[in-house]
């Protein structure tokens, strides 16, 4: 699971420690569900390997291949996956196709920005399968004033902070 405000990466049980049961603004925190951090959906045992476009879910080699041997799900499209292509994302960028999740991808030749299943939706078939594409850069902002880069988590507050904010905020006296 891929955190949108903390913009980091937890295993299901991590993030339910860490956010459930917060009694900060981490609470509220939502997420969204990525190979980076995750497990085949089958199994559960190893890291997801494959995309599979139509089941919009992730598996590893052997499960794949095991459900989608035969009948209906022979026609499925798919990818390989990396585990950065879990990595997010600047949460200010939205997929123009979808126009919910945040972007992860930005086509070199479309020339949008594209959440992950989106641009593979997109990019199965045709000469569009021969686009490549960069990573959205991640460029988290402090959550205090909103014009700086965050470059420290503070515990107390659970917020991503600016220098200038963390120190004001904590000063003694």
């Amino acid at each position: 699971l891929k955190c949108n405000q903390c913009l980091m990466s937890f295993c299901q049980s991590c993030a339910d420690s860490l956010h459930k049961n917060a009694l900060g603004p981490r609470k509220n925190h939502t997420f969204l569900t990525t190979a980076c951090g995750s497990l085949c959906s089958t199994c559960a045992v190893k890291k997801p390997q494959v995309f599979c476009a139509n089941c919009e879910d992730y598996f590893c080699f052997k499960c794949f291949e095991d459900m989608h041997r035969r009948g209906n799900r022979l026609q499925h499209k798919s990818m390989l996956v990396s585990v950065s292509d879990g990595d997010i994302i600047e949460p200010q960028k939205r997929c123009e196709e979808c126009e919910d999740r945040p972007a992860a991808f930005a086509c070199d030749y479309c020339l949008d920005n594209y959440c992950v299943q989106c641009f593979w939706k997109c990019h199965f078939n045709g000469h569009r399968r021969q686009h490549t594409a960069s990573k959205v850069s991640v460029v988290p902002m402090c959550n205090q004033c909103q014009n700086v880069r965050a470059t420290i988590f503070s515990e107390q507050t659970q917020e991503l902070m600016c220098t200038e904010c963390f120190t004001m905020l904590h000063a003694k006296g």
